[in-house]
């Protein structure tokens, strides 16, 4: 049975969070670090919500969430027509202070190695964990054809690990004009970081089942 609180804890409290926009082609995008911000083995998160991942171009994002009571569960990549895997993360979140080590959540029955991790000073004791797992979903998303692709998430100790969310960055060459893709981590428990830069309007991100969808304003184009 999926549990509500899983999306709470993942998403509101010690959350990554994804975010998709069109790129005004006469302004600079928000951000000038690198694609992928460095983070060694189980390094911490910052104390606040802060980008890890930038992407510019014709690049769409597939956004899913599983939280279960069972040992594994289905989460889904939804791939557009003619796209290519570019980028892919996995977030875990815990509660009652349980550490997820590395291999206690398996994506595909490959092991997921963790690169940050951050925790909240809340109830629950409530903590998340990010990997890059491009070396996993690549392969099969890629060699799959468009539509919903399913994987497996297997948890080690399912009872004390709340959920997951999988969100894949596509290179996506159907798409009509450029986008920004922004993906943070951290806990929001203090403040939002975002790089210095205008502001760029945030759209809906693809989204199938439990998963989230970033807001779109009035007047900003859909996918």
């Amino acid at each position: 049975m999926k549990r509500i609180f899983a999306l709470v804890c993942i998403l509101s409290v010690c959350a990554f969070q994804a975010l998709a926009g069109v790129a005004p082609p006469s302004v600079k995008v928000p951000g000038t670090a690198p694609d992928q911000w460095p983070g060694g083995d189980f390094t911490a998160g910052a104390p606040y919500l802060a980008p890890v991942y930038r992407a510019s171009g014709r690049v769409s994002l597939s956004v899913d969430a599983l939280g279960t009571t069972a040992a594994s569960g289905t989460i889904q990549v939804s791939k557009p027509a003619g796209a290519r895997v570019r980028a892919a993360f996995l977030a875990s979140a815990s509660f009652g202070g349980f550490v997820i080590p590395n291999g206690g959540v398996t994506l595909n029955s490959n092991k997921v190695l963790w690169s940050q991790n951050a925790a909240c000073t809340c109830i629950f004791g409530l903590r998340s964990f990010l990997a890059d797992v491009t070396g996993i979903v690549a392969p099969i998303v890629d060699a799959a054809p468009a539509g919903l692709v399913n994987l497996t998430v297997g948890e080690a100790k399912s009872g004390s690990i709340d959920g997951s969310v999988l969100a894949v960055v596509f290179d996506d060459p159907s798409l009509a004009r450029d986008r920004t893709v922004l993906i943070l981590f951290g806990t929001s428990a203090s403040a939002w970081s975002i790089p210095p830069g205008p502001p760029t309007p945030i759209i809906s991100s693809t989204s199938r089942s439990a998963s989230p969808t970033a807001s779109r304003p009035a007047g900003a184009p859909g996918r």
